[in-house]
């Protein structure tokens, strides 16, 4: 048996578009649910990795407060070693807050006559073959009206003071406020 297509060439065509948009229009419907669910569901775990966030960052403000209050007390504590070191060194075998009292005292009866712009004080180590104790040095930078008050200032240090040597290495001369005064350096040994 022979079948007979009846249909004109420009119908055949529609049929064959309708036909065709139905195939399409499933396929696209389908991928479209695909598309929905996928997105639903990358949705829904990025909602719940948000909340796990949340919560983690909850759990961790505590922990970053600690961190941050235990930097600031390892500052006051390096602080309080620094200071608990200087007042050490201050109080080495005694001889450090005597030197600055006869310092003091040597500056306050020059009666302004001598002003002291800087006093290093420092030791150096003994040897350890001869078990010499070790060498205290004081050096001193400062002002003063005339070369007799830097004279009576080592005089003081070497009669005041345990110094075993004290020398001027350098005396000049510095203009201030149109009077001469006489820059000096002491180095004081003990």
């Amino acid at each position: 048996m022979h079948a007979i297509n009846l249909m004109t060439p420009q119908a055949c065509r529609r049929e064959l578009f309708r036909l065709r948009q139905r195939q399409w229009a499933r396929v696209l419907c389908l991928a479209s649910l695909c598309l929905s669910a996928i997105t639903f569901y990358r949705y829904v775990d990025l909602k719940l990795a948000d909340g796990a966030h949340h919560e983690l960052q909850a759990r961790y403000t505590p922990i970053k407060e600690l961190a941050s209050a235990n930097k600031k007390y390892a500052k006051q504590i390096a602080s309080i070693q620094q200071e608990a070191e200087f007042v050490l060194s201050l109080s080495d075998k005694g001889v450090t807050l005597p030197l600055l009292g006869v310092l003091g005292r040597a500056v306050s009866k020059a009666n302004e006559q001598l002003f002291l712009s800087k006093i290093e004080i420092s030791r150096t180590p003994g040897v350890e073959s001869n078990h010499t104790a070790a060498i205290g040095v004081v050096d001193i930078l400062g002002v003063a009206s005339d070369a007799n008050v830097v004279k009576e200032l080592g005089k003081s240090f070497q009669v005041n003071a345990p110094f075993t040597s004290v020398s001027v290495p350098v005396i000049r001369e510095l203009r201030l406020n149109q009077k001469v005064w006489q820059e000096f350096s002491l180095e004081c040994t003990y």
